[in-house]
């Protein structure tokens, strides 16, 4: 087993923007395959709506241009294209070092993302009780009522079968009772 070279280059992975390790087949954060990153970025760029490609063009074209950064943001909020522009940002703010305007930028957009995810989930309804629960529970109660009741007929009839008998007197039917 040959040991890898953990040196990094200055190839960035075009899937999470991370530094590529020299010697690995892929990338170390998320896993792209080395032989998928030129596919992988291609079909990133074609998929993005042509009117959103459109506008970051114009950006780069004019990079002070708040109007052009507006566009771009409007735009990929309409298409939810905030992953690819996110991505073009963070190029920028390696390429640009120092400049306040990118940082500024995925900021903004991290936000949208947040508030987007905040509105769109939903919120979890509250379990609803079981409809044999109520029925689960008088069935148990009916069988403790049943249990109490059989001991209460044992210990009874265990009670009244001690007790001996009051003594019977006979009464003759033709001799008049003496009281």
């Amino acid at each position: 087993m040959q040991p890898v070279d953990t040196e990094v280059g200055s190839e960035r992975c075009p899937k999470c923007d991370a530094p590529l390790r020299a010697g690995l087949d892929a990338c170390a954060t998320c896993g792209l395959t080395r032989a998928r990153m030129a596919s992988f970025s291609a079909e990133r760029d074609t998929s993005v709506t042509g009117a959103v490609h459109a506008a970051w063009d114009r950006v780069i074209e004019d990079w002070s241009d708040e109007a052009r950064h507006e566009a771009v943001f409007r735009l990929a909020t309409e298409w939810g294209e905030y992953n690819w522009v996110a991505a073009r940002y963070r190029e920028q703010a390696r390429t640009r070092e120092g400049d306040p305007i990118a940082p500024k930028q995925m900021e903004r957009i991290r936000r949208a993302i947040e508030a987007t995810l905040l509105v769109s989930g939903t919120a979890r309804e509250k379990p609803q009780p079981s409809p044999y629960k109520n029925l689960l529970a008088m069935f148990a109660l009916l069988l403790i009522l049943l249990g109490i009741g059989a001991f209460y007929i044992y210990m009874k009839s265990k009670t009244t079968s001690d007790v001996p008998p009051p003594p019977s007197r006979s009464v003759t039917p033709n001799h008049p009772q003496v009281r």
